[in-house]
């Protein structure tokens, strides 16, 4: 090999290594040894893009500077020989504060909130702009296919990339919803409210430069210079060895001296498998720099197209597509199918990476491309023992074991994938027809089959069957029942996903049929020409009076604080820090979900090199617990679920641990896991709860009223429906790093909701003082209610190690680990009787709520009841009495999620009411607006309704959305289209704002000024992204007089503000807001004779002053929420909460019914929100909100086998929406002139209301749904359990299809 000194560059600097470990990844040297922490770690898997960094390389083949984007977590650094790394922080001057334009653009446009996933979105963008300056709306949407962010609901980041390319506009992409009012026709912008202008968008960018490509950093000159592009690479490592040949003869002497080398080229599944396997690699070879490997051509003689196994698959696919311009139709109708199916395969960065031969060498099942190999009949060149060998790609292919032949010739061929969503996701199914006909007769066919079971499926019965056949509508039927029997007995499912994926693959064979059947004849009700929405978001809302002081900055929108640094990279999260001597702590989880331990034996892990210790319950005194009292830190005789701590290993580095806790011995007995709510129900498995029975309505001597149902006056319905859970999904994982000091002093640094409780925790497990612990946070990347219990747990865990070894500890959970150890949103079934009055009335509902707590109960008891209160939702029921019931189970225990139960009750009351509609044909909406509650209702807990906008937020939406005219235009579609639907629909919703606890509800802080008249403020509230220390500044700059930049918040700290509350329940500016502005006041009030003494003054003057005149220019402030506690005992819990924040949306969707596929159109928001303290940062709270609830009811399935081991376990198998996903008309209106008496400058709360606004996607749906199933003449009302997965979907658009699966399973059943 020419060279053994690893060479590239990063940032323009010039990097050497002569011996660094040959499966360090690129995330993790930049990280951890140069320092560079903009490149954040989500996932460590390649699916978040959290970690995209671009690389640049001089290509060998073309001589052109080529930039691409990649997911650094999943690349060897080994890999990086002759190529330049530009990270976030490479692309501005952070020493003198100079942003790059797409960051300036980024921040000015409100584009960060936690910030974690920012850098990520930045480098992705700046990539595209480095290879065009001026790039198309699908090239923005596809380069940041591969980045995921749970906060904004993606419309600001969209926006502001959009605004670099000159096919978009932000003013003229479509009709304002204000009409000539609209905020960019500035001489008609209308007062609506007397000094307050109404603007429309929150963004301009008519005043910002242009993106100057000029002004980037060069390629470094060394690299083409010197040639290292053409020149092989050895890097020797403990024994270990990575070879980077450049020619097949070099790669041929490697293989002989060393058989058992792996071969790669993107890398990607051999990271994985290094990370999450533990599979060790002592010689890795790279052929990625082998030209002869690179080679593509058209090969007209043999009509077949030529492609290099070394080339990406984005090389391929710009290859695949200039094939496509270039030829005829007919010639490229194979290639269009590989071309459409790669643009859907994972992200853009993995795409960058992966190589189209690795795709085939690992032979996965689920691949999206290896059908359509198969039924093409590709060939492929292999090299075995020295000799080429040209192999058909056949269904014994990927049993037996690669340049890429497709051979063309005239042929119908189609290539199908379905996922729960559309871009970044695994296929459910995929499948690849490829058909010859002539004169109306088959003479070829094959049929091949993904995701269907261990191999791909090549379906040779009815391939047989269909030679020579008469293609017509009797062929589709015979072949259509053949696939079922041929498919039944491959699938090992369980029976319901079962008929799923016969149904699918049924009706994806059913598609081509009629896509073939409409290029034959041109007559198919099928072929459905997509439409083409522009994006087109609006954010309707108000400016300040006219009259307010410069000074003043609530109402302002301004940026998020720390925005600017969000999009730098410079902001710290826990992750980033490193104190000297840390020691790096990795969890030993349960492997079952239930069983009586018999052995846990640490003795071989302790035997690695770089392993410190191991600590478990023999750490801790007996019956340590914590949370409410009911958690174990450390698993005792037994374990209650799948992911339950057992101990942990302390080693040297964060991976040698992880590699050192799988190997600690465990030998459990395993019991019969109950898993689901109808497990609990079946064996009577409940957690102790205290009075989860509500009644509103009761008799003069207390007795409960029973209402009778079968009153012939009532028109009554009955049912059941269940919602699933939710996985919270920061993008940052939990993370604490724990720091002894003297005298059992303990420096807590957490990503944690709840730092007092932190310090509670610890203080009790450890027998350490409180006041001897203190606990910071800088911020946190997302939290949503998932950052509470499971941080306090690691907290602990990481002082009992501490306070052991007197160092310094660091917990940064893996994806995986934090999602299978930490709970989720509580699982809920609902069995409801409902009635109403002939005048449509609504009267009474009887509801029994049955909650999947896991296996303590912990939070379950208060959600519960929030649930319990939130069941009659918006509407004005006469009588309500409702249940809950706590199920036992052996997952771990849920806790809270953004909503804290709300959105379930919701669901369940806005079921009820469209059930009561169907069924008894009355308009939903006009029972809706009979009922809604108004102005001084009482809710059925007997809250009084004051400044109630329910109705007023009802309307405006259905004007804004135009709903009635819409809904005509969707009738009309439907009766167009056979198989395409289309549903719109428009919900309410009302969420009470308070704990309902009565202790919890207060919050203090900490005011200091310092003699320059800079103020540094302290409180209890934390940073997670929803812009609270942001609105906090604003409350400060209205209090003080004075202009933001005097104002800093540095962090959340427990001695300076001692027994916080935790950050939840939207809570945050109400109390926290309250408690600064109190002490703001009392400084005011203090400085006030100085001030009259000197009007004429500033603000420097008066604080000098105050200092020389010994007056204090610190105080503490204090704030109380006047509510009580929750008590169903005593009847009265009219003042549980302190006011009610209301909204509305509607949403209209598009689905394919052979699917179960859906799209969002358009969604329109009306948010009462009282008067904004910043309408910028409370838009993007409604839109995040919108964006997760639609999630939550839509895609996001959490899921356990049978014996309760969980499968949702990382980005992989859980799927949150994408930038994709969200309606590509997204507008957004704050209710105009609200006011909240109750709330700080009359604000409200905005983190949890909206989110339940996101299930008007779920009920578009079902409207879409009702559409076909009318067609096909079923029209009762029925259930769809949330969330409305692909599968859900199909199973209720019965047809023809549905019938021959059901007929054919019955009779595989019965056989």
């Amino acid at each position: 090999m020419e060279n053994n000194t690893l060479i590239f560059f990063v940032n323009s600097k010039k990097i050497e290594l002569t011996d660094i470990d040959i499966t360090k990844t690129l995330a993790d040297f930049l990280r951890n040894d140069l320092q560079l922490t903009g490149t954040k770690i989500g996932c460590n898997e390649g699916k978040c893009g959290s970690c995209t960094v671009m690389v640049s390389e001089h290509h060998p083949l073309t001589n052109e500077i080529k930039h691409y984007s990649v997911n650094a977590c999943t690349t060897f650094i080994c890999s990086l020989f002759g190529k330049a790394v530009t990270t976030v922080e490479g692309i501005t001057d952070i020493g003198k504060q100079r942003l790059h334009i797409l960051q300036e653009r980024l921040y000015q446009a409100h584009g960060s909130q936690c910030g974690f996933c920012t850098p990520g979105f930045v480098i992705a963008m700046y990539t595209l702009l480095r290879n065009n300056p001026n790039p198309k709306i699908e090239e923005i949407d596809e380069a940041i296919q591969g980045n995921l962010c749970r906060c904004t609901g993606y419309r600001p980041i969209l926006e502001t990339f959009y605004s670099f390319s000159n096919n978009y506009s932000n003013s003229t992409s479509g009709s304002c919803l204000l009409g000539e009012n609209c905020c960019k026709n500035s001489n008609k912008v209308k007062e609506k409210i007397v000094g307050r202008k109404e603007l429309c968008s929150l963004l301009d960018f008519n005043n910002s430069p242009s993106y100057n490509s000029l002004q980037e950093p060069i390629f470094p000159p060394e690299l083409i210079t010197k040639e290292y592009y053409k020149k092989s690479f050895l890097m020797k490592s403990n024994n270990s060895f990575w070879f980077q040949p450049t020619t097949i003869k070099e790669l041929t002497s490697i293989i002989e001296k060393f058989p058992k080398s792996k071969i790669v080229c993107g890398c990607i599944d051999t990271v994985i498998k290094k990370r999450f396997q533990f599979v060790d690699f002592p010689v890795i070879t790279n052929i990625k720099q082998i030209t002869e490997l690179m080679n593509t051509y058209v090969d007209e003689k043999n009509k077949s197209f030529y492609i290099g196994s070394n080339l990406t698959l984005t090389q391929v696919n710009e290859t695949l597509k200039k094939w496509i311009n270039k030829m005829a139709p007919e010639k490229t109708k194979i290639i269009k199918a590989v071309s459409g199916m790669i643009y859907n395969i994972a992200g853009k960065h993995t795409r960058n990476s992966a190589s189209i031969g690795g795709n085939i060498a690992i032979g996965s099942p689920s691949s999206d491309l290896n059908i359509i190999w198969m039924a093409a009949e590709t060939k492929v060149e292999i090299l075995v023992e020295n000799q080429i060998k040209t192999v058909t790609i056949d269904n014994q292919f990927f049993e037996k074991y690669k340049e890429l032949f497709i051979q063309n010739e005239k042929l119908h061929f189609h290539a199908y994938k379905v996922s729960q969503r559309k871009y970044n996701d695994y296929a459910l199914l995929n499948c690849a027809f490829s058909m010859k006909i002539k004169n109306f007769t088959i003479e070829h066919v094959n049929i091949c089959f993904g995701g269907i079971t261990s191999n791909i499926v090549m379906t040779s019965k009815t391939m047989s069957i269909s030679k020579k056949k008469e293609f017509n509508d009797d062929y589709l039927n015979t072949a259509s029942k053949c696939l079922v029997k041929e498919l039944n007995p491959f699938i090992n499912d369980t029976s319901k996903s079962k008929i799923f994926k016969l149904t699918l693959a049924l009706s994806l064979f059913n598609k081509f049929y009629m896509e073939v059947k409409n290029s034959l004849k041109g007559n198919s009700n099928y072929v459905y020409q997509e439409e083409v929405r522009n994006f087109n978001p609006s954010q309707i809302y108000f400016t300040p009076p006219d009259d307010q002081k410069i000074s003043d900055s609530v109402g302002v929108t301004i940026p998020h604080m720390s925005g600017k640094k969000h999009t730098t990279g410079e902001a710290k999260y826990v992750g980033d820090i490193l104190p000297s001597n840390c020691l790096h702590m990795a969890l030993v989880l349960s492997p079952v979900s239930c069983g009586k331990i018999n052995l846990i034996d640490p003795t071989e892990a302790l035997k690695d090199e770089g392993v410190i210790d191991y600590i478990d319950k023999n750490d801790l005194p007996p019956n340590t617990r914590i949370g409410l009292g009911e958690e174990i830190v450390f698993a005792e005789d037994e374990v209650y679920s799948h992911g339950q701590v057992i101990g942990a290993i302390i080693a040297k580095s964060h991976d040698i641990a992880r590699k050192a806790a799988s190997k600690v011995k465990i030998d459990i007995t395993t019991k019969k896991p109950i898993i689901t709510i109808e497990d609990a129900i079946k064996y009577d498995s409940f957690h102790k709860s205290d009075n989860l029975i509500f009644h509103s309505s009761y008799l003069e001597n207390g007795e409960v009223i029973n209402f009778d149902y079968d009153c012939n006056d009532y028109l009554v319905v009955d049912g059941s429906i269940s919602v699933g859970s939710q996985e919270h999904m920061y993008l940052e994982t939990n993370q604490v790093i724990v720091i002894p000091g003297e005298d059992d002093e303990l420096d807590i640094i957490s990503s944690t909701q709840g730092p007092s409780n932190i310090q509670k925790d610890v203080s009790s497990a450890l027998k350490i003082p409180s006041n001897k612990i203190s606990v910071t946070v800088k911020r946190i990347g997302g939290g949503f209610g998932g950052k509470e219990a499971p941080s306090y747990l690691l907290a602990v865990i990481a002082s009992v190690a501490a306070k052991k070894l007197n160092k310094p500890i660091k917990i940064v959970l893996e994806r995986c680990d934090d999602m299978i150890m930490s709970g989720n949103r509580h699982p809920m079934k609902f069995t409801y009787k409902a009635a109403i009055s002939k005048d449509k009335k609504l009267k009474s509902m009887e509801v029994k709520c049955f909650v999947n707590g896991g296996c303590y109960s912990e939070f379950s008891n208060v959600l519960t009841i929030r649930t319990i209160l939130t069941t009659s939702s918006t509407y004005n029921w006469s009588n309500t009495d409702i249940s809950g019931y706590i199920c036992k189970t052996n997952i771990t225990n849920n806790g809270a999620f953004r909503g804290f139960g709300a959105p379930q009750g919701m669901f369940c009351g806005e079921i009820i009411l469209e059930h009561l509609a169907t069924t008894h044909k009355i308009d939903v909406n006009e029972l809706r607006e009979i009922n809604l509650y108004r102005e001084g209702d009482k809710t059925n807990y007997g809250m009084k309704l004051e400044q109630c906008n329910s109705l007023r937020c009802w309307k405006e939406c259905l004007e804004m959305s135009d709903y009635n005219k819409r809904l005509q235009s969707i009738k009309k579609f439907n009766k167009l289209n056979m198989f395409i639907k289309r549903g719109i629909y428009i919900v309410p919703t009302m969420f009470p704002v308070g704990f309902g606890l009565k202790t919890i509800s207060q919050a203090a802080s900490l005011i200091n000024i310092y003699v320059d008249g800079s103020v540094l403020v302290s409180h209890g509230g934390l940073e997670m992204g929803q812009g609270l220390h942001t609105k906090i500044i604003q409350i400060v700059s209205r209090c003080l007089e004075i202009p933001i930049d005097k104002i800093t918040i540095r962090e959340t700290r427990t001695d300076n503000v001692p027994n916080t509350t935790p950050t939840v329940a939207s809570l945050g500016i109400d109390l926290n807001g309250v408690a600064v502005k109190n002490a703001c006041e009392k400084i005011m009030k203090l400085l006030e004779p100085i001030k009259n003494n000197n009007k004429d003054g500033k603000w420097e003057d008066w604080i000098k002053k105050a200092y020389e005149s010994r007056i204090p220019l610190s105080a503490t402030g204090y704030s109380i929420m006047e509510t009580e506690d929750i008590d169903f005992s005593n009847k009265n819990i009219a003042n549980a909460y302190s006011y009610c924040v209301y909204g509305a949306a509607c949403s209209e969707i598009e689905l394919d019914c052979l699917t179960g596929a859906h799209k969002v159109l358009r969604s329109d928001i009306v948010m009462d929100i009282g008067d904004s303290i910043n309408p910028a940062i409370d838009i993007g709270q409604i839109e995040g909100a919108f964006v997760q609830g639609y999630g939550y009811f839509t895609m996001e399935e959490v899921k356990f086998n049978e014996n309760g081991i969980r499968m949702s376990k990382n980005c992989s198998t859980y799927r949150i929406p994408t930038s994709n996903d969200i309606p590509k008309e997204f507008n957004i209106k704050l209710l105009k002139g609200s006011s909240n008496k109750k709330g700080i400058f009359s604000s409200k709360a905005v983190g949890e209301p909206p989110l339940f606004l996101g299930s008007s996607v779920y009920f578009a749906i079902k409207e879409a749904i009702k559409s076909y199933r009318n067609d096909n003449e079923l029209f009762d009302f029925f259930s769809m359990d949330a969330p409305a997965t692909c599968e859900n979907i199909r199973s209720l658009c019965i047809d023809s299809i549905t019938e021959i699966v059901k007929s054919s399973f019955n009779d595989n059943e019965h056989s």
